[in-house]
């Protein structure tokens, strides 16, 4: 039962928080889109709020992770429309999750994940910037810094969650891909935003792990 009224109650802190970060978001990125319905960003919050509480219990990992979710679902939204992300929001949300992951090693005084998060994201930047230098055009400078970001997050959870994440993210972001160059063909849009399936793959990584 007490699990039940926690989850009820992380739910509702999903409703408080989803829009004023969005709209946070958005003002860091200069988003220049229709924003999405209030209602709809409230609905995907309380959805997300619940399961993390769900899959999470109460914890430093939740609240570090339900600020992720917050953050870098308006990051999705505004690639998949404007086919950009901004890199404000990015730091600032890297910034969040950094001190969140302090904060709780110094209470549990165990470093440990928090090295393997910077670990993680230290391993992430250094192959995809070799990536966009042999190979320009391969990843875009806004998709390293997300996956820097989701690599960052995902480590304190451990390696695997990091791989698999990425991994959901890059497998989710082929499928689209071809589906939409199947269903457009040749005249189709060249640039098919990463971000929307990298958060995907995140939050099923979170889910799973």
């Amino acid at each position: 039962m007490e699990d039940w009224i926690f989850i009820g109650v992380w739910t509702l802190v999903g409703t408080v928080v989803t829009n004023p970060a969005n709209t946070l978001v958005r003002s860091l990125g200069a988003s220049t889109s229709t924003p999405v319905n209030h209602r709809l960003v409230t609905a995907c919050g309380m959805a997300v709020y619940a399961l993390l509480a769900a899959r999470l219990g109460m914890g430093a990992t939740l609240v570090a992770y339900s600020v992720l979710v917050s953050l870098i679902i308006p990051l999705a939204a505004i690639d998949l429309r404007e086919h950009r992300l901004p890199t404000k929001p990015i730091v600032v949300t890297a910034a969040a999750i950094a001190i969140l992951f302090a904060g709780a090693t110094a209470a549990n005084r165990q470093p440990e994940p928090l090295l393997r998060s910077l670990a993680c994201a230290a391993v992430c930047l250094m192959v995809l910037t070799t990536a966009y230098l042999i190979t320009p055009g391969f990843i875009g400078g806004g998709d390293i810094r997300l996956v820097v970001l989701l690599m960052l997050a995902l480590g304190w959870t451990g390696w695997t969650a990091a791989v698999q994440g990425i991994a959901i993210g890059l497998l989710v972001g082929a499928v689209h891909a071809l589906v939409r160059l199947a269903d457009r063909g040749r005249s189709g849009p060249r640039h098919i935003p990463l971000g929307p399936a990298l958060v995907l793959g995140t939050l099923g990584s979170i889910l799973i792990n």
